[in-house]
């Protein structure tokens, strides 16, 4: 097998392993947002629940003290989540809250809920907290208000409960925040393209920028990984938050250690490399909105999250381009034929 057909076979095999593991989940998590919501009160004042937004405007959190029954009311005032005395979390599987909030737009409801039939309660989940996608404490439009500058309040609304069967409301209100800085974005972008550029004119190996792309992912892995620690189970925080960095990171280094050490294998080094480059621009893309979004959902400063997002797609960018000059110039040098001597020569 030539190197040109091992190539092709590489590049058959590398794509659809890229677009596998990074498609997105079927989950709807936290992302950023322009808006913040929060509980202005709790009418009448009760200590047996607290109740917080997360991720901006993404979801509404309850909790509630052990013995305390709390049932959540859903859009047609039908019982939609309860808190058991015990810690069980149930939902009714006939509201039609149920699956018009799995995602934080809404969606179809389903055939089988009738709000006015008695519930049918369904666990899903244990403890005394949760949170869920409620569409009553954000702005359920995806184009900016019309009529509203930025820094106006956009939203006032309730979550109705009941707290041992006595009704309770939730006061909400959401604010159109003042656009970010796009300062963490540009230097982001600046520095990964630097960083790939000054490497690669000084070695021109691509071993080093497999190093660079390491460093870049090992970066993107601790951001991923405390956004995803950050948030509640109950929110579906994305596994690819930093299963994708760690991906890129153990790629890269990997593709250098067999470059050095195994003869047999050091043609598909380069690959390696390349696709874990891959894996660390589509957590880039995925995560792109954030660069010019108010609120990013994580407890670390804003700015952190957006410039490791714009260093991690300019330094992904900047490594699949090396990965493919790599094999670009394996291809030209097993095609290139060989000269024949003029016959005056000869």
């Amino acid at each position: 097998m030539g190197p040109r057909t091992s190539i092709l076979i590489g590049i058959a095999v590398a794509i659809p392993i890229a677009l596998g593991i990074g498609s997105p989940v079927a989950a709807d998590p936290a992302g950023p947002t322009d808006y913040r919501s929060e509980v202005t009160e709790i009418t009448p004042p009760t200590e047996t629940v607290d109740a917080r937004i997360i991720g901006g405007d993404s979801f509404i959190e309850l909790e509630v003290e052990p013995g305390v029954e709390v049932i959540v009311l859903g859009y047609r005032a039908e019982p939609y989540l309860r808190f058991r005395a015990d810690g069980g979390i149930e939902h009714n599987r006939r509201s039609p809250a149920v699956s018009l909030n799995q995602t934080r737009y809404g969606g179809e409801v389903d055939a089988e809920a009738d709000p006015d039939a008695d519930p049918v309660w369904e666990r899903i989940g244990s403890g005394h907290r949760w949170a869920w996608h409620d569409h009553r404490v954000h702005r359920m439009e995806r184009f900016a208000p019309l009529g509203a500058a930025r820094g106006d309040q956009i939203l006032d609304d309730a979550v109705p409960i009941l707290v041992d069967s006595e009704p309770v409301t939730i006061g909400v209100i959401s604010t159109w925040m003042p656009a970010p800085s796009r300062a963490p974005m540009i230097l982001g972008l600046i520095a990964g393209a630097a960083a790939v550029a000054a490497v690669w004119w000084r070695t021109r190996r691509w071993q080093a920028v497999a190093t660079t792309t390491a460093i870049a992912a090992t970066g993107a892995l601790i951001v991923g990984a405390v956004q995803f620690t950050s948030l509640p189970a109950s929110t579906d925080p994305a596994l690819l938050w930093w299963l994708m960095p760690s991906l890129a990171a153990v790629a890269a280094t990997t593709a250098v250690i067999i470059d050095a050490r195994s003869e047999s294998l050091r043609f598909w080094a380069p690959g390696i490399f390349g696709l874990g480059a891959v894996q660390l621009g589509i957590w880039a893309l995925e995560r792109r909105s954030g660069l010019w979004r108010a609120i990013v959902p994580t407890p670390l400063p804003f700015w952190a999250d957006r410039t490791m997002t714009a260093i991690a797609l300019t330094v992904s960018a900047g490594a699949i381009a090396v990965a493919i000059a790599h094999y670009a110039r394996l291809l030209n040098g097993s095609t290139a034929r060989p000269v024949t001597p003029h016959p005056r020569h000869r």
